[in-house]
């Protein structure tokens, strides 16, 4: 399943099962990996989860079940039990324990919010780690 964005680069969405409700604007999937390029064709985003929730109109990827997710250009990766991808803005979310890994550091926390383009990082908690010197 390939969602656009409207702007840059579409989200390839590949999944073992697959389900498409379009009265209801939404695409049910199962056992997935997404990514999306960059404009030069590069990885950008890459993750894998163990189903997902595709609302194609407002274009909001929720994922769950042991979701991983990476930037590349930063080198970000984020886990958790689930998390919203808003690919409009390119925000991250997730709401429980949150694993994020990243040059320098790596932090375990709580309810994530993530903004990808600028690489700014909010948590409610952090339970352990820190920024390496």
């Amino acid at each position: 399943y390939t969602l656009s964005t409207g702007e840059g680069e579409p989200i390839v969405i590949e999944a073992k099962e697959m389900k498409v409700f379009q009265a209801e604007d939404k695409v049910l999937v199962s056992n997935i990996s997404f990514s999306q390029k960059n404009s030069d064709g590069k990885d950008y985003i890459t993750g894998t989860a163990f189903s997902g929730n595709i609302n194609i109109k407002d274009k909001v990827c929720y994922f769950s079940g042991k979701t991983s997710l990476k930037q590349h250009i930063d080198n970000l990766s984020i886990e958790a039990e689930s998390l919203t991808f808003d690919s409009r803005d390119n925000t991250v979310s997730a709401t429980g324990e949150v694993s994020v890994t990243f040059p320098g550091g790596s932090i375990v926390g709580t309810d994530l919010f993530a903004d990808l383009t600028r690489m700014s990082l909010e948590l409610r908690e952090i339970k352990e780690g820190g920024v390496d010197n």
